[in-house]
């Protein structure tokens, strides 16, 4: 019996997930790859002049400058949270959403 040995492109970023693409959609090649690792190795490459892109979700508040949002969990009784629940979905809001609202109401009283 022979061994099957399979190997992904380089550009596959994962298992069954496909091919590297740009963020407008265009796939990336092997030849896009290597001209990009040149690029970069080049004396002439200037860190700086690349552009800082933020990570992860983004903020709450509506200024660009107040950085990420804290993270508030809070335990609460099933029935409280079945009525939350309910509530969103009859809103059609999510449960964070009505519990924002809820707190920031009783915060500015």
């Amino acid at each position: 019996m022979t061994k099957k040995t399979t190997t992904k492109a380089s550009r596959t970023p994962g298992p069954d997930r496909g091919p590297w693409r740009t963020k407008s959609g265009v796939v990336l090649t092997d030849d896009d790859a290597t001209a990009m690792a040149a690029a970069f190795e080049s004396d002439d490459f200037d860190p700086g002049s690349m552009t800082k892109r933020p990570v992860g979700r983004p903020g709450l508040s509506r200024r660009a400058a107040a950085g990420p949002s804290p993270r508030v969990s809070v335990r609460m009784e099933a029935t409280a949270y079945a009525v939350l629940k309910a509530r969103a979905e009859a809103e059609h809001r999510t449960v964070s959403d009505l519990a924002r609202e809820a707190i920031e109401v009783f915060v500015t009283k």
